[in-house]
């Protein structure tokens, strides 16, 4: 976590006591009820905040930021939410640690709550390192060194051992391959069985590092409505032909899960901890770290597949800026992954057999097409304008390729806003040019005839995207966003590849950098250091303007200035005298607003009535203490000291953060360093990028000025021939390869997913019961006789023998199974009613049999009635 809002927030925390509920439900009928659960599992939910503590400069302390106290205010209110009535958790034990903070709640099915506040001064802060925080802890404390066992290390002789694991025990082995990470965002929403899903794929195959859901993009809006479809056809193509052809490339780190015997290979967790030396790295390592992760597994032999039924929903951005810097980030590191990826293909198929040398040729098929994917746009955008409006060859090119250029260039040398400002702008009216390509598409279909190139590759596209969105039923309705998406193509494959291309130098988040969090309730330390810093913010106000009065009469020369100069001047010097009464007047509204406790504090004005008066009667400033970093774990908790971590995991902390997690210290000269060496990679990029690009545009112009003598004329039996372009036709060849590849990769995995989904079904028939045999049972638990007289008949052949009384008993069976619609209660009911009709019958036949021993039964009926 970082910036996310309360509604984020509570969906995640929704998510966790959900999947603490169904393993409370695993546990009790596992320990309570002895059944047998091979689903049965353990867990602990820990939530590393990043840069989670500030300090208060009014009372010198420094703790949780407004965002930690927000998520600490929603954490009933979601509990609440998800079982529907108010509940209240003990209040989280604190502990002050070497990073930070820790926060400890108990669920309400007895797992851990963990939340781990991150103090930038005394641990490195970002993503990247968040995770490499919460693998080491887990593998290196929770599985190695927690329990302190002798024999957990069978070789200490690392320099004779050729991996990793010849050093554990065969325990340590078997822990380490059944133990698996998690890895969620911070708005997540998931359910339990999604979790058990991924478990699934991981116990097939223990080669299986990582595994990922179906992410669904979450919100409302044009920007969510582009994202939907993308995701879709993302998942429905591309991840299911990856996974059916090789593996998963990403493994998206909002909802993954991964094996820890596979992060603690060679070449994993211990690579992932590297600190970027060189420009590409900043975009390797850091800009898309879930799939650097997954690149250095792949690279260790490991496989990652995707589980179509495990579904996930996240928070995807909603406005069209926040949109841009988050693709900023992913289509850098996704290109400098897979080019990484390509480069050591020798290595990674001999190491990893699930990687063929046909898959690294469609990697590279899709990586190439991916590179000429705008200048595609612009030629499909020029050609579809020069058909529908008729204008010449030379003003579609310049219609087409004049806004793009100019916005090439904004992008190297304007400011970020403006950037984004004329992408806006440029993406809404290219939009409308797309219905412009739609319409030219259809028309060169009609005009050239109904099974050129053009139209039989729009019809493989269109097809092929509804054949998938019925083969996905519960998802058919992303297929209506594929018109805001297809209207979007220029923004989406045009101007977002410039600028991301154009700030490969900027590494920035892009994010959620200027949030704020919104608190229900505020403690008096926070509005005390709140009215702090605002009385602060206007005596610095104050002082400059007065420092700008005294300097303007100081310079002013009115004995030599002119009547107009001397007007002036003393015009000025009202002006000022006006705003300086303003400023009074906001602050003696500030000083009655004050708590009473404030009243009196060290270091405070005395007598504030006056502006002026205040600055000379300012009471001596005391000396500054040192900051106190451990009284925010004593508030609103019972003990008065904050709880301890246990020694040895103070001590694994401490040689963590000294190896790999000290905070980086801000060298001026470093970054201006990896500021040129940024510069330089993006220009040497762009040029090749773009260089591409615009070769590939003036090939295919000037084949179009020469179509008369290079294109290929089929004749057709009706109609006008059709024309062929030979490069464009080889173009659109290689694309429909692509599709029908990954269409063909989709149907094998819905049919992988059908077969997964039908092994966990639970298929009960339908039990038939015997109604004398109940009646039976239940004669012999409920009804006793005395045993001393032989001439009585089993109780139960006597059950057997009354029909009526067995067809009685099925009626009223019957009648109860339409009377109540509870099924528990109607079985519990139906059972007690049998009970009175067997016993009845049977204390009947027992008194007949009594009085016919006895010789007669008209002799005996005042008995009778009697008994």
């Amino acid at each position: 976590m970082w910036h996310e809002n309360r509604i984020e927030m509570k969906q995640i925390l929704i998510s966790i006591f959900r999947l603490d509920h169904h393993q409370f439900q695993y546990e009790f009928s596992k320990k309570d009820l002895k059944g047998k659960e091979k689903d049965y599992y353990t867990f602990e939910a820990h939530i590393h905040f990043d840069d989670a503590m500030e300090t208060n400069k009014a009372t010198n302390t420094r703790g949780p930021n407004d965002f930690v106290r927000q998520f600490m205010e929603i954490v009933n209110e979601a509990g609440g939410a998800f079982y529907n009535r108010k509940i209240m958790l003990n209040p989280p034990q604190k502990y002050v640690t070497p990073y930070g903070g820790r926060l400890e709640w108990k669920l309400p099915g007895e797992n851990k709550l963990v939340v781990h506040l991150k103090d930038k001064d005394k641990i490195r802060h970002k993503k990247r390192w968040s995770q490499i925080m919460y693998m080491y802890y887990f593998i290196g404390y929770e599985l190695l060194m927690k329990d302190r066992n002798p024999t957990t290390i069978t070789n200490p002789n690392f320099d004779d051992s050729t991996s990793i694991f010849e050093l554990l025990s065969d325990e340590i082995k078997q822990k380490a391959e059944n133990t698996y990470i998690l890895a969620l965002d911070g708005d997540v929403d998931f359910q339990p069985e999604a979790l058990q899903l991924l478990i699934d794929r991981m116990k097939i195959n223990p080669k299986v590092g990582a595994t990922c859901g179906r992410i669904k993009p979450g919100g409302s809006g044009p920007v969510v409505w582009y994202q939907r479809f993308e995701y879709a056809i993302g998942h429905w193509l591309q991840k299911s032909a990856e996974h059916m052809f090789g593996c998963v490339l990403c493994s998206p780190g909002c909802f993954s899960l991964f094996r820890v015997k596979a992060l603690m290979d060679d070449n994993v967790m211990r690579t992932y901890a590297t600190l970027p030396t060189k420009a590409k790295h900043f975009l390797q390592y850091d800009q898309g770290e879930d799939r650097w992760l997954c690149t250095l597994m792949l690279q260790q032999g490991y496989r990652i597949e995707y589980c179509a039924a495990a579904e996930a929903i996240t928070f995807a951005p909603e406005d069209f800026k926040e949109f841009f810097n988050q693709r900023r980030r992913w289509m850098p590191s996704t290109m400098a992954n897979i080019w990484d990826l390509l480069k050591s293909y020798a290595r990674t198929t001999r190491i990893n057999p699930n990687i063929s040398y046909f898959y690294v040729f469609y990697q590279s098929i899709l990586l190439f097409s991916s590179v000429l994917g705008p200048s595609t746009v612009l030629l499909a955008l020029e050609s579809a304008i020069g058909s529908v409006f008729g204008v010449a060859p030379s003003v579609a090119y310049l219609l087409t390729y004049g806004p793009t250029i100019l916005f090439l260039i904004i992008c190297l040398k304007a400011k970020t806003d403006t950037q984004l400002n004329i992408a806006i702008a440029l993406s809404a009216v290219y939009a409308l040019l797309m219905m412009a390509v739609f319409v030219g598409t259809l028309v060169a279909i009609a005009s050239e005839g109904w099974y050129t190139p053009t139209g039989m590759f729009f019809y493989i596209i269109v097809g092929t995207f509804i054949i998938a969105g019925l083969l996905h039923p519960h998802e058919l309705g992303d297929l209506l966003c594929g018109v805001v998406y297809f209207i979007c193509i220029p923004a989406g494959y045009l101007f977002l590849i410039i600028y991301a291309i154009c700030n490969l130098n900027n590494v920035s988040w892009g994010t959620r950098e200027n949030k704020t969090a919104v608190l229900e309730h505020s403690g008096p330390d926070q509005r005390k250091g709140k009215k702090k810093e605002t009385e602060d913010e206007i005596d610095f106000v104050t002082t400059e303007m007065i420092s700008g009065m005294i300097k303007q009469v100081k310079n002013s020369n009115l004995a030599r200035a002119s009547c107009s100069e001397a007007f002036f001047s003393i015009f000025r010097w009202m002006n000022n005298l006006v705003i300086l009464k303003s400023l009074e007047s906001v602050q003696n509204i500030f000083d009655k607003t004050k708590d009473e406790s404030d009243a009196a504090e060290d270091g405070q004005t005395v007598g504030k009535h006056s502006l002026f008066k205040s600055r000379r009667m300012k009471a001596p400033m005391p000396r500054k203490k040192s900051l106190d970093d451990s009284s925010w774990a004593s508030e609103n908790v019972r003990q008065l000291n904050p709880s301890k971590l246990e020694p040895l995991e103070e001590k694994f902390w401490k040689d963590l953060i000294h190896f790999y997690l000290y905070p980086l210290e801000a060298d001026q000269k470093k970054e201006e360093k990896d500021k040129e060496m940024l510069a330089e990679l993006r220009n040497e990029v762009a040029f090749g990028f773009f260089f591409l690009n615009a070769l590939w545009l003036a090939i295919m112009t000037a084949m179009n000025e020469a179509k008369h003598i290079i294109n290929i004329k089929i004749s057709q039996p009706s109609g006008p021939p059709i024309i062929i372009e030979p490069l464009g036709f080889g173009f659109l060849v290689m694309f429909t390869i692509l599709i029908v590849l990954q269409f063909i990769g989709m149907v094998m995995h819905r049919h992988e997913t059908l077969l997964h989904i039908l092994s966990i079904t639970k298929l009960t028939k339908r039990k038939k019961i015997d109604i004398k045999e109940q009646i039976g049972l239940l004669a012999k638990e409920d009804v006793g006789y005395d045993g001393t007289d032989d001439s009585v008949k089993d109780e139960e052949d006597a059950i057997y023998c009354n029909e009526k009384m067995i067809k009685r008993a099925a009626e009223e069976r019957a009648a109860l199974k339409h009377a109540l619609p509870d099924r528990y209660e109607r079985r519990r009911n139906h059972a007690l009613n049998l009970r009175k009709t067997v016993r009845r019958s049977l204390n009947n036949q027992h008194t007949q049999d009594t009085l016919n021993r006895r010789g007669g039964g008209l002799q005996n009926q005042d008995y009778s009635n009697q008994e």
